[in-house]
């Protein structure tokens, strides 16, 4: 598994979930799940403060993302790009997870 941060910080609090069990989680799954969305944009719905606080969209891959994380850019408003991710390597997976 890569390295973490905060891997015990409790993620939901409702079952007692913590980051890093996410992160396992979503490392356990990746061979099944993530083939079935390869190839198409990837929004990631984040809570960086919580689930109880208000959260955002993530679309745009940023700089600091693994090379593992293909983009391509899809036009979005007023002819701005957005580079959207489409294809996960594994260490793509965690990154994501984080």
């Amino acid at each position: 598994m890569l390295e973490v941060s905060n891997p015990d910080r409790v993620v939901f609090p409702e079952i007692g979930r913590t980051k890093g069990e996410v992160v396992a989680y979503y490392e356990r799954i990746a061979s099944r799940a993530f083939p079935h969305v390869s190839g198409r944009p990837l929004s990631i719905r984040r809570y960086p403060k919580g689930l109880a606080a208000p959260g955002f969209f993530q679309k745009n891959v940023p700089d600091h993302y693994p090379e593992s994380i293909e983009r391509f850019a899809v036009r979005e408003h007023r002819k701005q790009f957005v580079q959207h991710a489409r294809k996960l390597g594994a260490g793509a997976r965690v990154a994501l997870a984080r």
